[in-house]
């Protein structure tokens, strides 16, 4: 069984904070997420660039950062979209495909996974946890469409405003960001390869944002100091990460 050893939240519900993505969605009862915490979960920790196997279980991410991404044939990685704590690693146990992508840790990463066939039948009997993966999968797939548009047609400038705003709100649902400050604990060439900037353009591109007062940096630590203004600038809503397109 999951343990729920962190705070409640604010609208009461059971289990741990790693399924309030799920709780989000506005499909699950009390009594749901309490038969979701009572799988059979075991935690996998997993080192800095190890891969992770989610092709027969439920995987949620419960702390580290994630990269979902493509080998090309001449060796070179192309990211699709990151992984961040509460969210699930792979969804062929719900749709019965596995992609194409592979699970790198850009962190040390901890996963907690439940068995297939638990999952399946708790699915049967709760049919509201499966749309609630579901939604979940829809969401994701509108972070990584949001992603290929950051890259085709923002800015450097407004890119990184753009990941900065959508990581705040992504951490500070599942209780890891605070009055706009957060740990972000990638070096910048994984920025760059996220968003599709050289290093040296994100060390550039990071200082304009310091200039401007928009941004602190104090080693990992990262504080918004001015997010209406970096949502201006990005043309960030936080829509797509919620059900409330």
């Amino acid at each position: 069984m999951l343990a729920s050893n962190v705070k409640p939240f604010e609208t009461p519900m059971p289990g741990p904070v790693i399924f309030k993505r799920l709780w989000e969605t506005g499909l699950l009862k009390n009594n749901e997420v309490a038969a979701l915490a009572g799988l059979s979960w075991t935690r996998q920790n997993v080192p800095a660039d190890g891969s992770i196997d989610s092709r027969r279980d439920l995987c949620l991410l419960s702390s580290g950062m994630v990269f979902r991404q493509r080998t090309m044939e001449d060796g070179v990685r192309r990211l699709m979209s990151m992984v961040v704590p509460g969210d699930i690693c792979c969804y062929a146990i719900v749709t019965g495909h596995m992609t194409l992508s592979t699970l790198c840790a850009v962190t040390p990463c901890t996963v907690m996974r439940a068995p297939m066939e638990e999952v399946i039948t708790l699915c049967e009997h709760y049919p509201n946890i499966l749309a609630a993966l579901l939604a979940n999968l829809s969401i994701d797939t509108a972070v990584t469409e949001e992603l290929l548009l950051s890259i085709g047609h923002r800015t450097a400038l407004e890119r990184m405003a753009h990941f900065l705003c959508e990581l705040e709100f992504r951490l500070r649902r599942v209780r890891l960001a605070d009055h706009a400050q957060f740990l972000l604990n990638m070096t910048q060439a994984d920025m760059g390869a996220y968003l599709a900037l050289s290093a040296v353009h994100v060390n550039r591109t990071l200082q304009e944002l310091r200039r401007r007062g928009l941004v602190r940096t104090v080693g990992a630590r990262i504080n918004l100091l001015d997010q209406a203004e970096l949502q201006r600038i990005a043309g960030f809503s936080p829509a797509y990460l919620t059900d409330a397109r």
